[in-house]
């Protein structure tokens, strides 16, 4: 299903490679020492979804998702089978 998809979708999305993807702010200065081990969390930032810069990516990601999932042929038999696995027994 998903070759035949992107099948379908070749003539209306942009190739994959010329994309332009949003790149996250990476945050050099976060890090916690896990037992010794510094562990770096530069992406941290995103843990707050009410934040300006968060929603500002989010909003990035969408524009960049949103018309391949719109211009999905499949979508309505994928929702259909999203709504069957969200009810409940």
């Amino acid at each position: 299903m998903f070759q035949s998809t992107l099948a379908s979708n070749q003539g209306t999305m942009k190739d994959p490679a010329k994309i332009d993807y949003p790149t996250p702010r990476r945050d050099e200065s976060v890090a916690e020492d896990h037992f010794g081990t510094k562990v770096s969390d530069p992406y941290r930032w995103m843990e707050d979804p009410d934040s300006a810069e968060t929603k500002a990516f989010v909003e990035a990601q969408n524009n960049v998702s949103m018309p391949f999932i719109h211009g999905c042929s499949e979508r309505e038999a994928i929702s259909k089978v999203g709504k069957l696995e969200t009810k409940a027994p």
